[in-house]
């Protein structure tokens, strides 16, 4: 079942003796990653704040807990939302805020920073891999080149790209081509360079996002209903669907599914993945947890945060908090614990 951290943090305010916007922050934190699911095996996954847990008891069941605490935020101050960010460290990420600006690269150490020439503008989204980024604009994916300090181009394509992934074996690319989507294959060779021979892998009649994981699986997920997110191999080819249904059956009559989209999917550690959905009349976000076996768990919440990309080697993950008065990009860690917990009916 799913507990919230609300109850935690009102047994502790009457005793705190944080400043009103820390004990904003603190609840917004705390409401926003409380999230704990009853998985197969007994087995817990959870992203909860560092609220005190009960010791255990005899009669307590063994539990996998993941923690997400917030280590600090930039602030967007005059800039809009960006339309994708990847981590280039531990504290700093990139950021691609589309037509008319460059890539930023934004840490709260530093002013933001023009990546490459301040005149290098019109990115639209940004993935990585190892220490590789990779931009996306109009029909064309580019690398950055450390030397160069400049986006290079890696692959010209005919339709406009939209989405972008990248593992050991491949670049995976999704182009837009009127009212369809289509995933290509474009293998890396032994030196790492890519060849631009690509294999078509699937056509989609609506918008997906794509996420490769460290393992080689690649998750291709519908940004709308169904909300279908494919498992496919390092060749491309199907081990699985799964239906990732962001809002509950019974709420379903209350919520225009027209309304609810998928904001993009991040991996968290051992092939389980985080997709965040949102609902685009409101503040409403839907947290769904993919684990690498067993079914996904939810947890509504109604704070506009959205997380966007992770460094699982070093347990970190980065997003963009939304709210009124406190728009930022937020780093964020996790750490993984088994803990007890009384099991729940």
């Amino acid at each position: 079942m799913w507990r919230t951290g609300l109850d935690r943090y009102r047994n502790t305010r009457e005793t705190t003796t944080e400043s009103a916007s820390l004990k904003l922050a603190r609840f917004l934190l705390i409401a926003a990653l409380s999230i704990e699911t009853a998985c197969a095996s007994d087995t817990n996954a959870s992203i909860s704040s560092n609220a005190a847990r009960p010791p255990a008891s005899p009669s307590q069941v063994s539990a996998k807990q993941l923690e997400l605490t917030r280590l600090e935020g930039v602030g967007l101050d005059s800039f809009p939302t960006p339309r994708s960010v990847v981590m280039v460290s531990d504290s700093a990420a990139w950021a691609a805020f589309g037509p008319g600006r460059p890539v930023y690269e934004l840490s709260a150490r530093s002013d933001y920073r023009a990546v490459g020439s301040s005149r290098d503008t019109g990115y639209t989204g940004l993935f990585s891999h190892e220490d590789q980024v990779y931009a996306l604009r109009s029909s064309s994916v580019l690398r950055y080149d450390d030397r160069q300090s400049a986006f290079v181009p890696l692959l010209q394509l005919r339709s406009a790209v939209v989405a972008g992934a990248a593992s050991d074996a491949a670049i995976w690319i999704v182009v837009r081509s009127g009212s369809t989507y289509d995933l290509h294959r474009f293998p890396r060779q032994r030196d790492g360079s890519v060849l631009s021979q690509s294999a078509h892998v699937a056509k989609y009649f609506g918008p997906v996002s794509v996420l490769a994981l460290a393992d080689g699986t690649v998750l291709v997920g519908d940004t709308r209903s169904p909300y279908l997110v494919r498992r496919l191999n390092e060749q491309g080819d199907s081990t699985g669907v799964l239906q990732s249904t962001p809002v509950p059956q019974d709420s379903i009559a209350v919520v225009d599914a027209r309304s609810v989209v998928s904001v993009g999917m991040v991996e968290l550690e051992g092939g389980d993945c985080l997709q965040v959905f949102a609902d685009l009349r409101s503040d409403t976000r839907w947290l769904v947890v993919h684990p690498s076996i067993g079914p996904a768990r939810r947890k509504q919440l109604n704070v506009p945060i959205g997380f966007m990309h992770s460094r699982p080697r070093s347990a970190r993950i980065v997003g963009v908090d939304d709210s009124p008065g406190r728009r930022e990009i937020a780093f964020f860690r996790w750490s993984t614990l088994t803990s007890n917990r009384q099991e729940e009916q």
